[in-house]
């Protein structure tokens, strides 16, 4: 028995004992947040500065945009994003897609890792076709080169 007992009959630990738990809950969020650190995305820039994510979404309806703006923010934040917003594309160069359905209307904006916690998203378009052309894969593809060569500095 250590402590008062409360007004519902329980045992209120001693001042010690609280500093102890929350110390010990500081641990553990401290854990699982080493364990799962969120994940960042980027839109892609070409050497000029030029960014076609930002251009095609800024010529989105407002509706469209709120809604591809809730599936990135999703799969910033969850630490597993089920494959309907997030997938990699199979036979690609490590390139990923992010699928939104707004309203009737399909988008799907590319990208790839840099690391395991950035995402770079280099391609966006609106979807029209039962699968991904490969105009844009290979579109994805060689900004994801450029991506690569500009940041180790080897233009």
């Amino acid at each position: 028995m250590y402590g008062s007992e409360g007004a519902w009959g329980w045992q209120q630990p001693p001042d010690a004992a609280l500093k102890i738990g929350t110390f010990i809950l500081d641990i553990v969020n401290i854990h699982v947040n080493i364990i799962y650190m969120m994940r960042e995305i980027i839109f892609y820039r070409t050497s000029t500065g030029y960014c076609p994510v930002e251009k095609f979404l800024d010529l989105l309806p407002s509706k469209h945009s709120k809604k591809v703006s809730w599936v990135l923010s999703l799969i910033e934040d969850l630490p597993t994003v089920p494959k309907q917003y997030f997938k990699k594309l199979v036979n690609t160069d490590d390139i990923w897609e992010i699928r939104v359905k707004s309203r009737g209307e399909a988008y799907r904006l590319l990208g790839f890792l840099d690391g395991s916690n950035l995402v770079v998203l280099d391609y966006a378009f609106q979807k029209k076709t039962q699968k991904t052309t490969q105009n844009a894969i290979k579109t994805a593809e060689r900004r994801k080169r450029d991506y690569f060569k500009r940041r180790t500095g080897n233009e």
